[in-house]
């Protein structure tokens, strides 16, 4: 951390690297550290003097770094780092799918409590590291609402997804049944569509602004607001739709049932989609009418 603030402190005041450094990384009482072989200079951009990345202090002189965060360490750094968020959205989408799945399969009526308690610990347990998605649209509105890069978009919704599989693959290893994502049977598909739509878009809108606004930056309630969101879903919308309001949701168990079982929800998923993707988008969208200034 202290490379980076150098190496940013640097770059505040102009100093650019005038030659290339060559690294060596070896091993201090099974610590990783990184050595300065040759000496690394760094100029201004104005008069080109040399000087030295220290502790703020500018000496006429030229000084070899300590340290220095080079383009390949960087990049593996960003590695490292985008693998610790797949890991954690990889977790907290699996136990959300693992604990919807046991807890509807055994017909317990506190069903929703359990799902929404699950979804809030996973949401503190992951919220600064990944910032705790577990759900494509989630992650769609994120990144309208600017908070991802594009680049993350992809990766982030393929492991919820994996995940979502596994969790509902597990379910039906311990049950030997499917968990069955689907609306009840007199729902029609408009119902169906708008009640998906509807609890995501307020599941969304929730999470943009208790997550990522500026206004409510570093509270403590945000995963509790979120859990409570889902569970009011879960108890209100789920004997109608089926109560996904998650893309992953609905994929995990659908595409275990189409594997091992008869495929009797594979017509629901298209729907599913549609509808969770959409209350997403829409969510973004509101959001930035509500935060015209959050940028």
């Amino acid at each position: 951390m202290g490379l980076f603030l150098a190496y940013c402190r640097c770059a505040f005041h102009g100093y650019f690297p005038e030659d290339a450094s060559k690294i060596a990384v070896g091993k201090i009482r099974g610590v990783e550290r990184i050595r300065v072989i040759e000496s690394t200079h760094f100029v201004t951009s104005n008069n080109r003097q040399r000087f030295q990345i220290g502790l703020g202090e500018k000496e006429p002189l030229p000084y070899s770094l300590s340290y220095l965060l080079t383009s390949s360490s960087l990049t593996s750094f960003r590695g490292t780092a985008m693998m610790r968020k797949l890991v954690t959205e990889f977790i907290g989408t699996f136990f959300l799918v693992f604990t919807i799945g046991l807890t509807v399969l055994i017909g317990t009526e506190f069903a929703p409590i359990a799902i929404g308690s699950v979804l809030m610990v996973m949401i503190y347990m992951g919220g600064h590291i990944s910032g705790a998605h577990y759900n494509p649209a989630v992650t769609l509105a994120v990144w309208m609402r600017g908070r991802i890069d594009a680049k993350e978009v992809g990766p982030y919704m393929g492991v919820q997804i994996l995940a979502a599989l596994a969790a509902a693959f597990l379910v039906y290893m311990f049950n030997e049944r499917p968990l069955l994502v689907s609306p009840a049977a007199e729902t029609s598909l408009f119902e169906f569509f708008v009640v998906e739509l509807l609890f995501t878009f307020a599941l969304v809108i929730v999470i943009l602004n208790v997550a990522t606004a500026k206004a409510t930056e570093g509270n403590s309630y945000y995963g509790l607001a979120i859990g409570l969101t889902v569970l009011a879903g879960a108890f209100a919308a789920g004997p109608i739709s089926g109560g996904a309001f998650n893309p992953a949701v609905a994929i995990g168990p659908i595409l275990v049932d189409a594997m091992v079982g008869d495929a009797s929800t594979l017509g629901n998923l298209w729907v599913y989609i549609l509808a969770t993707f959409g209350g997403g988008a829409l969510a973004a969208v509101v959001f930035k009418l509500q935060n015209p200034d959050d940028v």
